[in-house]
């Protein structure tokens, strides 16, 4: 299975161009960022541009729901506390939305949860009861919390549970440690990829939302796809996002020139320095299809000269991670996944060494930090995990090479 990339969450103008760009895009839809009636309308020209849509419904903290401005305006809102909430009148709703929305698939509702108990249990298990009946696959929620995460102990007892949901995949949510956009945590990130093991040696497909290039390694893990997006709140998940509605400080934001090779991203400020030194060449994009969005950093002038902008800026991300995503999914077995993602780690080290001495730097979104982390995550998932891994993928390769 390839991992894939689908973009969210509410990015309408935006998707509707990489539909043309990467053709079977699919977008998750954010209530609380598309009303109701916007979003059917956009499922209509997704369909046309070959793409499609999926809804998330975002039922995480119901208890906040008044902070919020455009949830509500979907039929399927209740202004209820999460204790008393009738999940089978809701996941009927949702269907509902997503019988409009022509998805094929329905993300089913879940409260967020800091620990694997009976009440967070007995949500779920109300949730895949009702969960039947509509015709198209459902995807249960998992949006699961930093404790949850880093304990082995809670995410083996969902494992467990796991059998009594008749359910076709799995939306896992998985919450950083201090909601950061890039963790330094090796046991979140390796607990993530035994979750999604797990799942997938289960026979579900797993979708791993609000993603960010750090977790590239799922692949490794077999996942179908992982969502990401613009702003950096939407490539990691923080409940607070949630709980209140803000609106979007613009005189902070400025453009970053995401760097596939060094898994990083720069400012244009570091880019001038690059262009000063004449080390700009490293960092030019090797996928061509960026070089609509980034060739102009790279055409001779000083990139603060340049015309490039957060638009660019988003895109050149979005496309230079739907090609990463297809590059780590070669290979049939674990282990030739995990040489292409643990390359893809050190390569981003050597080519960070070369530019720091420049003093050409990530600043916060510079990846040295993580390269550790991230194949210390990997290696001690390939410690636990990788034989089996490799022997389901070969009885996989073996029973689809028998003739008839």
């Amino acid at each position: 299975m390839k991992l894939k990339l689908q973009f969210g969450y509410g990015m309408k103008s935006m998707s509707e161009h990489l539909a043309d760009v990467l053709p079977g895009t699919s977008v998750v839809l954010s209530p609380r960022d598309i009303d109701q009636d916007k979003a059917i309308s956009f499922a209509v020209t997704m369909r046309k541009n070959n793409g499609s849509v999926l809804l998330d419904p975002q039922v995480y903290a119901l208890s906040g729901s008044q902070d919020l401005k455009v949830v509500p305006k979907y039929d399927f809102w209740q202004h209820r506390e999460i204790k008393n909430i009738d999940w089978a009148e809701l996941v009927k709703r949702i269907h509902d939305v997503n019988f409009r929305l022509e998805s094929e698939v329905t993300i089913l509702p879940a409260p967020y949860t800091k620990k694997i108990d009976s009440h967070y249990l007995h949500a779920q298990d109300a949730v895949a009861a009702a969960s039947g009946g509509s015709g198209r696959a459902v995807f249960m929620t998992l949006c699961l919390a930093p404790r949850v995460m880093s304990s082995e102990k809670d995410l083996t007892y969902l494992l467990s549970k796991v059998d009594d949901w008749e359910v076709n995949g799995y939306y896992v949510i998985p919450e950083r440690p201090d909601g950061d956009y890039l963790t330094d945590d090796p046991l979140w990130m390796a607990n993530l990829l035994r979750l999604c093991a797990g799942l997938k040696l289960k026979g579900k497909q797993v979708i791993v939302g609000y993603a960010s290039h750090q977790l590239l390694s799922l692949s490794c893990a077999g996942v179908d796809a992982i969502a990401s997006g613009t702003w950096m709140n939407v490539r990691s998940f923080t409940m607070d996002k949630f709980l209140a509605y803000s609106k979007r400080d613009y005189a902070k934001r400025k453009a970053w020139y995401y760097c596939p090779q060094s898994l990083s991203e720069f400012s244009v400020q570091y880019l001038d320095i690059a262009h000063a030194r004449q080390k700009l060449s490293a960092m030019r994009p090797m996928i061509e299809k960026c070089i609509p969005y980034a060739g102009m950093l790279f055409a001779g002038l000083k990139p603060s000269l340049c015309s490039f902008n957060e638009s660019y800026a988003f895109k050149n991300y979005l496309v230079a991670l739907a090609s990463q995503c297809e590059e780590v999914s070669q290979g049939k077995s674990f282990s030739e996944r995990y040489n292409k993602v643990i390359g893809l780690y050190r390569s981003a080290a050597e080519l960070l060494a070369f530019l720091h001495k420049y003093e050409i730097r990530g600043q916060s979104r510079d990846f040295e930090d993580y390269v550790d982390v991230s194949i210390s995550a990997l290696d001690m998932f390939k410690e636990d995990h990788g034989f089996l891994l490799d022997h389901m993928s070969q009885c996989y390769c073996d029973c689809n090479n028998v003739s008839a």
